[in-house]
């Protein structure tokens, strides 16, 4: 089933994992998968059909051949997806559909065989919300796989950015076979941070983004999955977590911030 945190706010509770992948080696800032749960369950709604072309880095990530988040390329052997879509999971069921519009068919697969989740990561508040996942084979390179650059730097408020995936197009409703994408912009984390206070608030590895009518963003399906600057065709962000409600105005979508863990991701993929 896809696996996001959406839900939070009526704190729903999900299956536990406590599958232990005994092939990696604890490090101090990156524990292996095998923590021991899941967090609650998150499409892009109002979205618009798109092409692997058009965001040859998304990659789905499946779970015994179900969609289960989206992730990233990064380089040939890595990718970068949320902590909450991997954390205690048997890595020996994940696998990575590369290089198709579908998450269902065409593209190439590829084995995971190894990874870290943030040695920071918050379950509750989904602080630190990243992972980093070894694939083999690596990825050939084309048209519709690339890999793509991590943002270094904090965004103005207001920048336009795409988020894409295969979630939900409506709360509730079925995952979407297609890849779609929606363009959003960056929000006041102040704001956003009162927003969601009762929950832990916004920490400084955390960006909100929206639109201002409300009705578009990410949803169940989608965490793990990339928010990309429109001019930069950076990557800024990755799907974590928001309201139950996908999409509702006034709550924005909130994304783990590149630029703040850029460092862990490097360090431990060596892209």
């Amino acid at each position: 089933s896809t696996q996001s945190t959406w839900g939070r706010l009526d704190l729903v509770s999900i299956m536990y994992f406590l599958v232990f992948l005994s092939a990696l080696v604890a490090c101090a800032a990156g524990v292996p998968l095998n923590a021991t749960k899941l967090t609650l369950d998150g499409r892009i709604v109002g979205g618009s059909p798109t092409t692997i072309q058009n965001h040859p880095y998304q990659v789905a990530l499946l779970y015994s051949g179900s969609l289960r988040c989206g992730a990233s390329i990064i380089s040939p052997t890595w990718v970068v997806t949320a902590a909450h879509c991997v954390v205690g999971v048997n890595a020996n069921y994940l696998t990575i559909r590369a290089g198709s519009t579908s998450h269902n068919a065409g593209g190439t697969i590829h084995n995971v065989t190894g990874g870290y989740i943030h040695g920071g990561y918050n379950s509750e508040t989904q602080d630190n919300d990243v992972a980093v996942l070894q694939v083999s084979p690596p990825f050939t390179y084309s048209s519709s796989v690339q890999p793509i650059e991590l943002e270094d730097a904090a965004l103005p408020v207001g920048t336009s950015v795409v988020v894409t995936g295969w979630g939900r197009t409506s709360t509730g409703g079925p995952i979407s076979t297609t890849l779609l994408e929606v363009i959003v912009e960056t929000t006041n984390v102040t704001s956003c941070n009162s927003t969601y206070s009762a929950y832990g608030g916004i920490t400084g590895n955390m960006i909100c983004a929206a639109t201002s009518s409300g009705g578009k963003g990410p949803c169940n399906g989608d965490s793990g999955g990339p928010l990309v600057g429109v001019s930069t065709g950076r990557l800024v962000g990755i799907v974590s977590w928001g309201p139950q409600n996908c999409g509702l105005a006034g709550y924005p979508s909130v994304f783990t911030k590149v630029s703040a863990v850029r460092a862990w991701i490097l360090y431990y993929t060596s892209a």
